[in-house]
């Protein structure tokens, strides 16, 4: 992700970037097509924000970068996701991709919606395998 990347963003994501913020980006003929933004980094996990605008984002593995760079790359465990309840279509995805909603907060993102948890683990990753990126783990 470049900073020119960040009207983007905002555009299609509600996340406040913080000084960790790191992301992958899929274009299409020079247009943004998706964008996954990673932050709040700590010793163990990374909160991931995404949007996607075309599909074929996923069909060209989008998602498996992020896994692959986030647990491979980095190194972390876990990751963690915040989600309003009300966005059917985003929860339907993150379930799809794999997390699984941890707890809810009732009304967190607003009154009467709750933020969902979701989190993956590493080994809960169906698009990851420990033992294929073994050799960037140990980097």
């Amino acid at each position: 992700m470049l900073p020119a990347d960040i009207p983007w963003l905002k555009e299609h994501v509600k996340c406040v970037l913080c000084e960790d913020t790191k992301g992958i980006v899929a274009e299409r003929d020079g247009v943004i097509v998706a964008m996954y933004v990673l932050d709040s980094w700590s010793h163990n996990s990374v909160q991931c924000h995404h949007a996607v605008l075309d599909p074929l984002a996923f069909k060209h593995g989008i998602h498996i970068e992020v896994v692959r760079y986030v647990f491979g790359v980095c190194g972390r465990k876990l990751i963690i996701g915040l989600t309003p309840a009300n966005n059917a279509k985003a929860v339907r995805i993150a379930k799809h991709l794999g997390f699984t909603e941890h707890t809810r907060i009732p009304d967190a993102y607003d009154v009467g919606v709750d933020y969902i948890i979701f989190r993956m683990t590493a080994e809960e990753c169906p698009y990851y395998e420990e033992s294929r990126h073994a050799d960037r783990t140990a980097a």
